[in-house]
């Protein structure tokens, strides 16, 4: 993960990035140029590829940009254990809600692109640090994997059902699930 930017190119870098969320949830993926994150941004295309030479260096951007505000929350809250676990993927669930289309992307992403798959990987290990130590090793890693499909099968199912992506709704739902697991 690239160290954090500060001042103007970091104010630059936040509002391209912002208006590319914007206009890949609008427009689609597929659609979406640098000439229209530019324009959207106000700033020329020079500008936008001198902070992204290519859209996946703008969609890596993206998903660091999301790891990162959930690694700030973990290390601030004064939550542990369940709650935080529930706390973390509520964040995850608000920002799906909001960019339903950029999300799955980038989960596709993160599969796909190996610095990516182990900046997961912490989120991964900060769900298991955060169970009940009783548990075995084992049982954390299987908890591990069942809250995390949990979280992508709701967003599987709501795309596949052609459901609105309704935070409260997702967020019930995932609580339940997550009932019987842990």
């Amino acid at each position: 993960m690239a160290g954090r930017v500060w001042g103007k190119k970091a104010r630059n870098r936040e509002v391209i990035m912002e208006a590319a969320k914007a206009l890949f949830e609008r427009e689609g993926m597929e659609r979406v140029t640098f000439n229209d994150i530019a324009e959207e941004a106000g700033m020329s295309r020079t500008t936008i590829f001198n902070h992204f030479p290519t859209i996946n260096d703008l969609l890596l951007a993206l998903a660091e940009q999301e790891f990162q505000s959930i690694m700030d929350y973990y290390v601030t809250t004064r939550l542990s254990g369940r709650e935080l676990i529930m706390a973390m993927f509520n964040r995850l669930i608000d920002d799906t809600c909001d960019f339903p289309v950029l999300t799955t992307r980038l989960i596709s992403t993160i599969l796909i692109v190996d610095s990516e798959r182990q900046t997961f990987s912490k989120f991964l290990d900060m769900i298991e640090e955060n169970l009940d130590p009783a548990f075995p090793e084992e049982e954390r890693e299987e908890i591990a994997i069942m809250l995390t499909g949990n979280y992508f099968g709701l967003i599987g199912y709501n795309f596949f059902r052609h459901e609105s992506f309704n935070r409260s709704k997702m967020k019930k739902h995932f609580a339940v699930l997550a009932s019987k697991i842990f």
